[in-house]
Formats: C-alpha cells, structure tokens, sequence
C-alpha cells in the first residue's frame, strides 16, 4: 500500500504529531526503544482518536527500520497535502 500510496503514511516525530492531532492516522506505529514520557504522549492522542497503535520491536528488521526513521511513524487514514 504505501509504495502505490507514500502521501498514505508519516515518518518522525513532528509529522506524525500533527496528522495524530487532526485524526488522520489510522495506525501509529511506535519503536520499542522510545522513552516512556514520548510514548505516553502518543499513545495518548492516539487514544483520543480511536487511532490504532503497534509496539515494534527493535528485534526486527522492521524496528530497526523505524528507529532509524527516528522511532515515529503512521499509516494514514486519508492522504494529507
């Protein structure tokens, strides 16, 4: 999906933030390896939304892949401008 879709999708901390804020993301996916007080905040706002959240673990080549992104990132409901 994300490769026919990329505007479907956010990466880092900033991005994410703001398109979790408006209740665009279906899906938060958060690294494992954040600290708590980031984690809780995300997880929060996701809450908020009914937003769905995935815990990856950094044992995979898919963690490492997002903790490389800076351990943020979405799948979006719909594609923002």
């Amino acid at each position: 999906m994300l490769a026919k879709e990329p505007e479907k999708a956010t990466y880092g901390k900033e991005k994410t933030k703001e398109a979790l804020e408006i209740g665009a993301v279906d899906l938060l996916l958060l690294s494992e390896d954040l600290d708590d007080v980031t984690m809780d905040e995300f997880v929060d706002i996701a809450n908020k939304f009914n937003t769905k959240v995935e815990i990856i673990s950094v044992d995979t080549k898919e963690g490492i892949q997002l903790k490389k992104l800076g351990g943020i990132a979405s799948i979006l409901r719909f594609a923002l401008n």
